[in-house]
């Protein structure tokens, strides 16, 4: 029985959708390389304009108070310029350091000088509520140590691949892969005692797709109750349950007033969401197996689509983001931050769990008849 399930294991079939896969990971962990050095190079020229432009303004200004002597507006607005180039300076410097705390500590500081321009009649083309409301958003992201992540505001293009699958394949999904990739040879083995039994027993192969189906469906929920109790747990590891804060103008699910949201009052609201995700994610894997007949197969596709679609709208409807732990797939979070060996215990846990899921749902469906 060990030498078969280790010749099933290297069925080609799986062994080319992993590489296909691992293939694509890497040709898109190089797109995303690009487009973050990309956008690194666009931030890097947007400071060095700004800081450009202001010493000609500053320029232009001392030479007006050289010429015609002392004026209180332009005295005002060339102090404001130059506060505005020290921050501007001070911010290339954070850049080229990779220091995002210290930038976003300036960026806050900027927006300051912003408003009191805006106030002094010297800031045009953007209102006193949008200032406000994103000093308000950049203090949050710096009192809770959260990096904010550039997005642009059009959704097309490398833009939309990148932000669809930044969060969802590098580190988050690549995991996920080769957990799958597990799981699918665990269930070698039950395979080829229906095999067996089979060629003992023929039945009709409508009797062996409803078989499959339900053992894939039943795989596929298991699996999802697993990620669930493992993202809340990996969440709760980041924030700390009840005491992450979460502002709720920057959340487009819920669209509220309010500020700020408790962890334990958001997972309680995201009740509603998270039944529609689950039903979501079950299903695309149901309607997949009906086609494929591979549970490893299935299960990706359902996982892109919910990642996908959570993406998509958070894409459309905001831009910017900050970290969920009530995320499908979001385990990989624990591999970017300092919580790094904390991401290995709850992975293994992770594999551990869906090594018991599969195994129980694989005992039920052989006492219900699912499974010859």
């Amino acid at each position: 029985m060990i030498l078969e399930w280790k010749k099933e294991l290297l069925r080609k079939k799986n062994w080319i959708i992993l590489g296909v896969v691992i293939v694509l990971c890497i040709g898109i962990g190089i797109v995303i390389h690009i487009q973050e050095t990309y956008n690194e190079k666009i931030k890097e020229y947007n400071y060095t304009h700004n800081i450009e432009l202001l010493q000609e303004f500053i320029k232009d200004k001392e030479s007006i108070l050289e010429e015609n002597g002392s004026n209180k507006e332009i005295e005002q607005a060339l102090e404001e310029d130059q506060k505005k180039l020290y921050l501007y300076e001070a911010m290339l410097d954070a850049l080229e350091d990779g220091d995002w705390k210290q930038e976003l500590k300036l960026n806050i500081e900027q927006l300051e000088e912003d408003i009191v321009a805006y106030h002094n009649g010297n800031l045009v083309g953007i209102t006193e509520e949008e200032l406000i409301k994103q000093q308000q958003q950049y203090t949050f992201l710096y009192e809770n140590e959260i990096q904010p992540q550039d997005v642009n505001e059009t959704v097309s293009g490398w833009n939309l691949v990148y932000m669809l699958f930044q969060g969802t394949i590098l580190p988050n999904f690549l995991p996920l892969i080769f957990i799958l990739f597990c799981i699918d040879m665990m269930s070698v083995e039950q395979e080829q005692k229906t095999m067996k039994l089979l060629l003992l027993q023929p039945i009709s192969r409508r009797t062996i797709l409803r078989r499959k189906l339900m053992a894939g469906l039943a795989h596929t929920i298991s699996f999802t109750v697993v990620i669930v109790i493992v993202t809340f747990i990996a969440g709760s590891i980041l924030g700390g349950v009840g005491d992450l804060r979460y502002p709720l103008d920057m959340n487009p699910i819920f669209g509220s007033d309010q500020k700020i949201l408790s962890l334990k009052d958001y997972f309680l609201q995201s009740i509603p969401l998270w039944l529609c995700s689950i039903f979501f994610y079950v299903s695309v894997a149901f309607l997949i197996s009906t086609i494929c007949l591979n549970s490893m197969v299935a299960t990706i596709i359902g996982i892109v689509a919910v990642e996908g679609g959570f993406s998509v709208m958070k894409i459309a409807k905001d831009s910017v983001f900050i970290y969920e732990p009530f995320y499908i797939g979001n385990i990989g979070e624990l591999f970017k931050t300092e919580h790094t060996p904390n991401g290995w215990i709850v992975m293994g846990v992770l594999i551990v769990s869906a090594v018991v899921c599969i195994r129980i749902s694989n005992y039920v469906l052989k006492k219900k008849e699912f499974y010859l």
